[in-house]
């Protein structure tokens, strides 16, 4: 997503905001990307990077709840490792990092690369019949029409047929 937040997400940000300084020694919000906690039994800060946008999605999206995703973020914190100052958000997740920014996922990195050099789009569809051979190496889907002729083929009976 992208854009402002919502205002309900930002008070729902703010309220997680308030949760964590209530749990922790402290915590501080700084501008609507980053909450500074300050954690017992820990020197220095951990900042947490997480929009509203983020955390609406790690609420509502993956945890279901905002209670369960504060646990995972609670969690989170208390198993910040000491050398690394920041909880990066990244697709649904809260992870570790010594920056503010995670380096680039090699997956992506990969993907992007691929991208730059086959604008045009890179690798094959196939199509295996019910005995697991290859029916169609296509650069593209092959013609609906072809498609549909196999598929008509190869589909099981209708139970009632029998």
């Amino acid at each position: 997503m992208s854009g402002m937040p919502t205002e309900g997400e930002v008070q729902a940000w703010l309220r997680l905001v308030a949760r964590l300084d209530e749990w922790a020694v402290s915590a501080v919000a700084s501008g609507l990307v980053e909450i500074h906690v300050t954690l017992p039994d820990r020197e220095g800060e951990v900042v947490l990077h997480l929009s509203p946008r983020d955390w609406s999605g790690l609420a509502g999206t993956i945890w279901g709840s905002d209670d369960r995703a504060f646990e995972q973020v609670r969690d989170a914190l208390a198993a910040q490792p000491d050398d690394l100052g920041h909880l990066v958000h990244r697709t649904y997740a809260l992870h570790p990092s010594a920056t503010p920014e995670l380096p680039e996922d090699p997956e992506q990195a990969w993907i992007r690369e691929q991208l730059r050099q086959h604008p045009e789009g890179f690798g094959t569809w196939f199509a295996y019949g019910r005995d697991g051979t290859m029916e169609f190496p296509f650069p593209e889907p092959p013609p609906r029409e072809a498609a549909d002729e196999r598929t008509d083929r190869t589909q099981d009976p209708d139970p009632g047929d029998s």
